[in-house]
């Protein structure tokens, strides 16, 4: 392709992705949700996701493979993205076994376990933070230059209590991730896990 020519998509991509961004903006809670279940993507470019999955070297008690990164549907992820849980089960008892490391507490003392492998495009909350492989040379990953501070987590756990969340949302998916600080195409979600994984100390 031509330089020009790859300078007019390059600006088209911008533009759209400006657009994608005033349309998210302008979004409710219950579109928002919407979007996200529709796996993240705009009428206008549905081949460009907003997020994707892909590799993290970041370590953890299962061979998950995947993490989350920001994709090029817009020009970052704004402040108050939300992105969805893929619910396995709600108990009234904490779970044992690999669930006790991502089960989420939520109101009632209850909690959310999650699909460790989603069965939908919309769960991806499942896997930040996740770890690569075991046949990955986590040295060699880690070595790789950045210029992402990997100690800064960018979005946070959510309960859907806000009154602005339709109720069959609110049954549905009783926890999210919310986007904090806006975060850049390419780099990756990063979150601070605590005990309200596993207690009902979730932050509102």
């Amino acid at each position: 392709m031509a330089l020009q020519d790859r300078k007019r998509v390059d600006e088209r991509e911008l533009k759209l992705a400006q657009a994608n961004l005033e349309s998210y903006n302008e979004m409710s809670y219950d579109e928002k949700f919407e979007f996200a279940l529709g796996g993240y993507r705009f009428s206008n470019n549905p081949n460009v996701p907003a997020i994707k999955l892909c590799r993290t070297v970041l370590n953890a008690p299962e061979d998950k493979k995947r993490g989350v990164k920001v994709g090029y549907a817009l020009p970052y992820l704004p402040e108050g993205f939300i992105i969805l849980y893929s619910k396995l089960s709600v108990s009234t008892t904490p779970a044992d076994g690999i669930q006790r490391f991502y089960q989420i507490g939520i109101v009632g003392k209850r909690f959310m376990q999650i699909h460790t492998t989603p069965k939908t495009r919309h769960g991806l909350a499942n896997f930040v933070n996740a770890a690569v492989g075991r046949d990955v040379d986590l040295k060699a990953a880690l070595s790789e230059e950045t210029t992402q501070n990997m100690k800064l987590a960018q979005c946070s756990l959510q309960r859907s209590v806000s009154g602005h969340i339709c109720p069959a949302y609110r049954k549905a998916y009783p926890a999210y991730l919310r986007v904090d600080r806006e975060v850049y195409p390419g780099e990756e979600l990063l979150m601070i896990y605590g005990s309200s994984h596993k207690q009902n100390r979730v932050k509102k």
